[in-house]
């Protein structure tokens, strides 16, 4: 005689596995989001100059660290400071890189750091460029990287997609699973007796 399929364990192997996996690749792309949001990459102190590597001809944008510790020092500031101003231009070629308003306003927090995207330009080519920011004011902390935008909102929409698609996945998996196999032992079962009279 076959032994009973318990149907309760046989729906949550697999549902609880389709939940398992949701929730690893949720996790996974909001590490990946939170990575992004604290990498300091291209960072230098200004007024001054720096030079950094584009490895694309990506869109950039020019972050300021409103609130940051940066090598053993906390630097906070509102804003831009007056009469600063920046310019790149490329060190392969000379070429002096078209600096924009950032048209909005994007920001980034993680603890106790704040960011705002002051400026964006777009480098002609892969390559070594230059940052220089002149004018007379106290130390500030900016940050060159790409405009990744669109890319951090996908981050976050797959990584809220996958937690939802297993969380419904898992239901799904239960729901087929547990229904029929709980039918079919009832049906194997056959009626209950007859009490007799």
């Amino acid at each position: 005689m076959k032994k009973p399929v318990y149907p309760l364990i046989a729906a949550l192997i697999p549902a609880l596995a389709i939940l398992a996996g949701g929730i690893t690749f949720s996790t996974a792309q909001l590490k990946d989001f939170v990575d992004k949001l604290s990498d300091m990459g291209n960072v230098s102190e200004f007024p001054g100059e720096f030079t950094f590597h584009c490895a694309t001809a990506e869109p950039q944008v020019v972050w300021l660290y409103q609130s940051v510790l940066y090598q053993g020092r906390q630097y906070t500031t509102d804003r831009l400071p007056e009469g600063i101003t920046l310019h790149i231009e490329s060190l392969d070629g000379g070429e002096a890189v078209e600096i924009r308003n950032p048209g909005g306003s994007t920001t980034k927090h993680n603890g106790n750091m704040a960011a705002v995207v002051v400026a964006k330009f777009t480098p002609p080519h892969p390559g070594d460029y230059v940052l220089r920011v002149n004018g007379d004011s106290k130390k500030f902390i900016l940050a060159v990287g790409p405009d990744d935008f669109a890319e951090t909102f996908m981050k976050i929409a797959t990584g809220l997609f996958g937690l939802f698609g297993g969380i419904a996945g898992a239901v799904i998996a239960f729901v087929a699973v547990f229904f029929p196999l709980r039918a079919r032992n009832r049906k194997q079962a056959g009626p209950p007796p007859i009490p007799e009279a």
